[in-house]
């Protein structure tokens, strides 16, 4: 068991951010530097499919629940680097909020880590977002992120250290995948109903964070410059890799542009084709061939709500806003080494 932490990060030289998502687990291991600043180590990434069901069935199931724990085993390995001592957070997002039998999950987890992750809520989860896509904005430069996660899409707007507004809507790449068919060659009409209900949902999501964040509070009309829009995410990264012919991999990603145009032909491109035939196109691993192109479907609606042409890759995303907001006390540390 690990030990559970009693330190603040500020007083180590390692912090570790553990997201616990729908479809993959991924760690951010981060050192701070002589300076303060914290300087990247590594990503280590698992696709666990943790919400294999649970938009049918509103529960975990029991393998999904073994393979998140064999993964969350096999990245604990990855935090022993060079005998440093460290506090890590980790946190559990969509399909662990869905799920009635969350605690067969949780419990375990805390048994491994030496405390239990924090379960974030929606609002939570935008606003941790932001604090790590923000991070590298300009000074009073707006900014809209768009998180497309296995289970959820989380928009969150503001300027760098004001979060003004978030939401976070049951739209993500593995749940209508898994709803509309979409993780094979899908039909047309498929793909048609699947865009039509991801409009639907995203909509008047946009149109409230654009107007909550942004709008004149006289004439709650949005003004002011064209916000920056940012992607983060599983999805985000593996668009950016499959449209530069899987020219980026990991942390090159990002400050990828990736247009509207772009995301929504090869969305439509890759739903033509089995997930076995989506692998052998450049960019796109095996782990998420079923249910990227759905996650670029989600994308491209949501930059065209936003009145976007294109978005910039972030790969400071949820990870490191775990990591900045466990540095500020904002939220509690669950293990040390």
């Amino acid at each position: 068991m690990r030990q559970t932490a009693s330190k603040t990060a500020s007083a180590t030289p390692a912090v570790a951010a553990l997201d616990l998502g729908t479809n993959s687990f991924l760690l951010l291991l981060l050192r701070e530097t002589a300076g303060g600043a914290l300087e990247r180590v590594s990503e280590p990434c698992r696709i666990v499919r943790l919400g294999q069901g649970v938009d049918r069935t509103g529960r975990l199931a029991p393998e999904a629940i073994a393979r998140g724990l064999r993964a969350i085993r096999e990245l604990l390995a990855e935090t022993a680097w060079a005998g440093t001592a460290g506090v890590g957070i980790a946190a559990a997002t969509s399909a662990v909020r869905d799920a009635a039998n969350r605690d067969e999950f949780l419990a375990p987890c805390a048994e491994l880590l030496g405390g239990r992750p924090v379960l974030l809520s929606g609002d939570n989860e935008a606003r941790t977002v932001f604090t790590g896509a923000s991070s590298e904005l300009a000074p009073g430069q707006a900014g809209v992120c768009v998180d497309i996660g296995g289970g959820s899409t989380e928009l969150a707007a503001g300027f760098p250290g004001d979060y003004r507004a978030g939401l976070s809507v049951n739209v993500g790449c593995v749940r209508l995948a898994e709803r509309f068919g979409l993780e094979n060659a899908a039909a047309p009409d498929a793909v048609a109903t699947a865009r039509a209900a991801i409009t639907a949902a995203l909509a008047p999501a946009c149109a409230q964070v654009l107007r909550t964040a942004f709008a004149d509070s006289a004439t709650r009309a949005v003004t002011g410059p064209a916000p920056a829009v940012w992607a983060t995410g599983g999805t985000a990264n593996t668009a950016a890799s499959a449209l530069t012919a899987g020219a980026c991999r990991g942390v090159f990603d990002h400050h990828t542009r990736l247009s509207l145009k772009d995301v929504e032909a090869a969305a439509l491109r890759l739903l033509t084709l089995d997930a076995a035939e989506r692998t052998r196109q450049p960019g796109v691993p095996a782990d998420r061939a079923a249910v990227l192109p759905t996650g670029m479907l989600i994308l491209a609606a949501a930059l065209r709500l936003l009145g976007a042409n294109a978005a910039t890759v972030s790969t400071r995303g949820l990870r490191y806003g775990l990591a900045l907001r466990l540095r500020a006390g904002t939220l509690p540390p669950v293990w040390h080494w």
